[in-house]
């Protein structure tokens, strides 16, 4: 069974680090479902600004929003986004 290497674990220099694959899996599990659960974020946000970009001034009143906000909000880019 493959051991972590620590500051503690004494080696010699030059010799490889063993790692568990099981460990390396579980992070790589753990990004991509960062990424998946992102990505759907991402897909959320344009789907609602799509929405709102359609309404008319008075609709976006009714829920306390004003048209310049809206296209200010649809202009910005996904990466520079700030985020809620």
């Amino acid at each position: 069974m493959a051991r972590f290497i620590t500051k503690a674990t004494q080696r010699e220099p030059g010799a490889p680090l063993r790692v568990c694959a099981g460990r390396i899996r579980a992070i790589l599990a753990r990004g991509l479902d960062l990424l998946v659960e992102q990505i759907g974020a991402w897909n959320k946000s344009r789907r609602d600004r799509y929405l709102l970009a359609g309404l008319n001034d008075r609709n976006l009143r009714d829920i306390g929003l004003e048209s310049a906000a809206i296209r200010r909000d649809d202009s910005m880019s996904v990466w520079f986004r700030p985020r809620r």
